[in-house]
């Protein structure tokens, strides 16, 4: 299987956090296994490029469309920021690499 899951940092060892932990052991398992399992974070921590870590930082450019949406709807602004990177690295994900699996952790309220 082709496995795609997000964790807040990448590689582990750089921030203390569960879900880094969490990743820290279930990547190895499955890729043990024989799955090729990607790894998006929008905090890469180490500075080795990596085809199986994406980075789905925010970026400083932020389009007309969602600066107005700030004014009107600051939560709803910040749910887009965050989020449309991850689905456009899931969206490039299922059509080059054909992935089967994207796991997120509940606890950010994206899934």
């Amino acid at each position: 299987m082709k496995i795609a899951l997000y964790a807040p940092s990448w590689p582990p060892g750089q921030r203390p956090n569960g879900i880094v932990t969490y990743a820290a052991h279930l990547v190895p398992a499955l890729r043990k296994l024989g799955h090729e399992v990607f790894v998006l974070t929008s905090s890469v921590a180490s500075s080795e490029p990596d085809p199986y870590t994406i980075d789905v930082g925010e970026t400083d450019r932020m389009s007309l469309r969602l600066r107005a949406l700030f004014r009107i709807a600051p939560n709803q602004a910040l749910f887009r920021r965050s989020t449309a990177p991850i689905v456009a690295a899931i969206e490039y994900l299922c059509r080059e690499r054909a992935i089967d699996v994207f796991e997120i952790e509940e606890s950010f309220g994206w899934s």
